[in-house]
């Protein structure tokens, strides 16, 4: 039987992205401080221990992750490194959204969508689109665009 302690000595391991949205696959590395320390990860959000995955090369991701990682050093531990990297679920279709649950899940259409806006004060907003922003000028009018790529 193996008797780990965590220590103060055995640095935390490092990600090579920070934490956050990302709409391309991702390549994640780690590193830690403490020399000769093996890195011990997990991908589905539970602590890492010795019997966890080895880090030996970096981690691909292009779907939601929470990466844990632990250093190990002798009989010694880290503290917890943890990040969540968050890519959106493709749909094809406002339909295929409609059916999709309410939460913090970000999605992203990669079909056709045909948007339409009333609004009865002049103002400014915002669209986000896949790849750039238009600012809209709301009048007291019906406003109209087609996009082939929206980010919802």
């Amino acid at each position: 039987v193996s008797v780990y302690k965590m220590a103060t000595n055995v640095a935390t391991p490092t990600f090579s992205l920070p934490q956050g949205r990302y709409y391309t696959t991702q390549t994640i590395s780690m590193d830690c401080a403490t020399e000769n320390a093996a890195i011990y990860y997990t991908l589905d959000g539970t602590t890492p221990d010795v019997n966890a995955t080895l880090y030996t090369e970096p981690l691909t991701l292009n779907t939601t992750t929470t990466v844990k990682a632990v250093a190990f050093l002798n009989d010694e531990y880290s503290a917890v490194a943890m990040a969540t990297y968050t890519f959106p679920v493709f749909i094809n279709d406002i339909a295929e959204l409609r059916q999709q649950t309410t939460g913090n899940t970000l999605y992203a259409l990669t079909g056709n969508a045909f948007v339409t806006f009333t609004h009865t004060d002049s103002c400014f907003r915002y669209l986000s689109l896949f790849i750039s922003i238009i600012c809209i000028i709301f009048l007291p009018v019906l406003a109209t665009f087609y996009s082939a790529k929206v980010m919802i």
